[in-house]
């Protein structure tokens, strides 16, 4: 059941390590942390916060997508909106998952992943880690702009053969 999370007060602060990685070593000093007064949870302080419902509903749209283009090109794989809705009602389900208080980023991920291979059991996990990118693509200049130069060098050569067809030096569209 879910908590309505009571912050202690600040006097009354734990001393506890900020972020302690599977394996069990610290990685960070220790700091003081809330903790909540109905349940004992201790407040998370780490960067991986946890997340809404909304992130994994995005990162499940992402794979229907992928897995829609992969279904043009020969696959037999989709993912249904039942399915969508089933692995979304399935989050629902889990006590506490989107508990930005005392769970961390990974649990939700973990859970994620778990939910997903029981309604689509063919793809390994890696598959489904290869959605969660950290870091999004950046892309130069070159590579965003690429159509809309290649349009207006169209329009020049275009320009071009109009001014030397009519017999005029030079012709702009503007």
């Amino acid at each position: 059941m879910k908590c309505e999370h009571l912050k202690c007060h600040s006097s009354e602060r734990m001393w506890v390590p900020t972020y302690v990685n599977e394996e069990g070593d610290e990685l960070e000093k220790i700091k003081p942390h809330y903790y909540c007064v109905q349940c004992g949870e201790i407040e998370y302080k780490g960067q991986d916060k946890a997340r809404h419902y909304g992130y994994f509903s995005n990162i499940l749209g992402d794979i229907k997508r992928y897995l829609e283009i992969e279904a043009k090109k020969g696959s037999n794989v989709k993912i249904t909106s039942a399915v969508f809705r089933l692995v979304m009602m399935e989050l629902h389900k889990i006590d506490d998952f989107t508990d930005k208080f005392s769970k961390p980023f990974c649990v939700q991920k973990k859970e994620f992943i778990r939910v997903l291979k029981k309604y689509i059991p063919c793809f390994s996990s890696e598959f489904y880690n290869n959605f969660f990118d950290p870091n999004p693509p950046r892309y130069d200049e070159e590579s965003v702009n690429y159509y809309g130069k290649y349009y207006e060098e169209l329009e020049e050569q275009y320009a071009q053969e109009l001014a030397l067809a009519d017999g005029e030096e030079e012709y702009a569209f503007f």
